[in-house]
């Protein structure tokens, strides 16, 4: 996170102050006549319109169908999704709402009786948005300082107070329980105990490393920390056998201890802790705790990870009935209603919890709130999914259903020029993260035609960002309603490197590399081999491996085997058949060293000969 110093020079400060302020003064009048019936009458005319989970593009499109009016969306705005539920009115009533909610600004040009309104997004609105998440993870920071604080009062009791706590505790102290028993108290007692430099460095993005028994040049583990990184290797059971070490982790007090002794007995033993945030999908900050347990007879050091998120107070409770208080009592919203909320997805493929099955999203609630109250609603849409019951309302007025489930939905409601209007609390994070609809489309259709994903499909969909393809609730999406059960592949940090290398490589390469012989790395350019040397590294390749060992690797895509019939015995001794795409190295450039390297989703392994 970072932190700007005021500038030095003020007159030139003022000087810019003074335009920004003329700018934005022009800005502003124009934005004022943009939308104004009065220049153009054909904004007057009445659209009705019933457009769910779709994008800007397609509403651009329908109105200029409907009305005769050149409308459309810049690159920048063209793949956010809407959902636009209206009785029949004015073309002006719509595009205001829309700006007034999105932040976005129509600009019109073109001459008298024939201009043509493009939806942008400015620079200002593209810095409010930037300055909105830095606000946000600036708020979550605190708020893991304060959950920071409730962990250390649960890692104060002795074990028979939180057991007696945890039979009698709400729902949120028991998860932080359940927590302490897979480790958080490791990340907590650290985080706790460390200077505020070493803080601003994690939160800066930086790891901190930690040792409790530091060379020259590395950082203690600090003292206020020691005790409780000593009780937690207490509860790490080793058991040395003649061809294999077996480590028993977090082995809870009063259950039978397993074969072994407790790993803070034995000789050098000892931890490096490696501290470090992670930004999560929403706006949340996760304190993360790398711990790497070691003792002279353990062949190979051991690595755990625990950790706590927290999520900013504003983003996390809506409080839809605090900021429309003024409302409560209005005619409008006090008379009974009732919603179901029917699902648009059969089944959502979630990677952790139950399946939601079938799933509904919050266009579907809009719908449901548009048909049962016949108001006119605009919002958008991002990925997130919910079991219709948990969203649909029965003997609530009108103002506690629509608090009830904006705030469960993560949606601040309010009401704008007769029109409901929906916001995401959450949206200038998930705007980071959102696949637009024309490509999920498009490779679901080539799904269907081909029953699965192909290797340029799979390639494209490498070409994703990071934050769009590890978005949980984005690959919910892809999975769930649109069939793309291939998604989880890209999914696996492990894989994702190896697609977005093959699909950086020239079009001859890619084609050679589902060939039977592979593809050579010594044909690629010496870009691409270099490329290539990165990722393996990466993987802890051989050692042997260099610049000029590498001509030697190979490099095929596996595709999936067809799977017998289930009546079909498989013989003993044989593979399962693969089921996904793999990326196999080899090299063998002598019968001094060789080596192959498998990632797949379902195939990861590593020989050396």
């Amino acid at each position: 996170m970072k932190s700007y110093g005021s500038r030095r020079v003020v007159v030139l400060s003022a000087m810019v102050c003074a335009l920004v302020a003329s700018v934005s003064g022009v800005q502003a009048q124009d934005q004022e006549t943009a939308i104004n019936p009065i220049a153009d009458p054909r904004l007057t005319v009445a659209v009705g319109l019933k457009l769910k989970f779709k994008s800007f593009t397609d509403l651009c499109n329908e109105l200029r169908t409907r009305t005769g009016v050149a409308i459309s969306a810049s690159p920048g705005v063209a793949d956010d999704n809407v959902t636009v539920l209206c009785k029949p009115r004015s073309l002006a009533s719509v595009l205001q709402r829309v700006e007034d909610l999105f932040g976005f600004t129509w600009v019109r040009t073109g001459a008298v009786r024939d201009y043509r309104y493009e939806l942008t997004q400015t620079e200002s609105s593209l810095r409010r948005e930037a300055a909105l998440r830095q606000r946000t993870l600036r708020a979550a920071q605190f708020a893991l300082d304060r959950e920071a604080e409730e962990y250390r009062k649960l890692i104060a009791l002795t074990d028979e107070e939180r057991r007696d706590l945890g039979s009698r505790a709400d729902p949120q102290t028991r998860t932080r329980l359940e927590s302490l028993g897979y480790g958080a108290d490791t990340a907590v007692m650290v985080y706790h105990n460390l200077s505020q430099v070493q803080k601003d460095q994690i939160f800066a993005g930086n790891k901190v490393a930690l040792h409790s028994h530091p060379s020259r040049g590395e950082s203690p583990i600090p003292d206020g920390a020691m005790a409780g990184i000593d009780k937690r290797m207490s509860r790490i059971y080793v058991n040395q056998q003649p061809d294999r070490t077996e480590v028993h982790y977090s082995v809870p007090v009063g259950v039978p201890s397993p074969a072994g002794q407790p790993l803070n007995t034995l000789v050098g033993a000892g931890a490096r802790i490696v501290m470090s945030a992670n930004e999560g999908e929403l706006g949340d900050v996760s304190l993360i705790a790398a711990t790497t347990w070691h003792a002279d007879v353990l062949r190979m050091p051991q690595v755990s990870m625990s950790g706590i998120t927290a999520r900013a107070e504003d983003v996390e409770h809506p409080e839809n009935a605090k900021h429309n208080a003024a409302l409560k009592g209005v005619s409008t919203f006090t008379h009974q209603v009732a919603w179901v909320v029917q699902p648009s997805c059969k089944t959502v493929a979630k990677h952790r919890g139950p399946l939601v099955n079938p799933a509904s999203t919050r266009a579907d609630v809009l719908e449901a709130i548009h048909l049962a109250t016949g108001a006119d609603v605009i919002g958008d849409s991002f990925a997130r999914f919910f079991a219709p019951p948990d969203l649909s309302v029965s003997g609530q007025n009108l103002f506690e259903s629509l608090c009830s489930v904006g705030d469960h939905m993560r949606m601040r409601w309010s009401r704008a020029d007769g029109w409901l209007t929906f916001r995401t609390t959450t949206y200038f994070f998930e705007r980071l993260a959102d696949v637009p609809n024309r490509l999920l489309e498009r490779w679901s259709a080539a799904r269907v035609s081909k029953k699965t994903l192909q290797v340029q499909e799979m390639l494209e969909v490498a070409a994703l960002s990071d934050r769009q393809l590890s978005n949980r609730r984005e690959a919910e999406r892809a999975m769930g309603c649109y069939g793309l059960q291939e998604w989880s592949e890209l999914r696996d940090p492990e894989v994702r490197p190896h697609w977005r290398l093959a699909a950086g490589f020239p079009a001859a390469a890619r084609a050679r590399l589902c060939s039977s012989n592979g593809l050579m790395v010594a044909t690629l350019p010496r870009e691409h081999q270099t490329r290539v040397m990165s990722v393996l590294q990466a993987e802890g390749g051989d050692p042997s491996l260099n610049s000029r060992t590498l001509a030697a690797v190979r490099i095929r895509l596996l595709l999936p085997e067809p799977i017998a019939p289930e009546a079909t015995p498989r013989k003993r001794g044989t593979k399962k058949a693969r089921t996904d795409i793999t990326f196999l190295y080899t090299f063998d450039e002598s019968t001094k060293t060789a080596w192959t390297l498998e990632r797949g989703e379902n195939h990861k392994s590593t020989s050396r000969e």
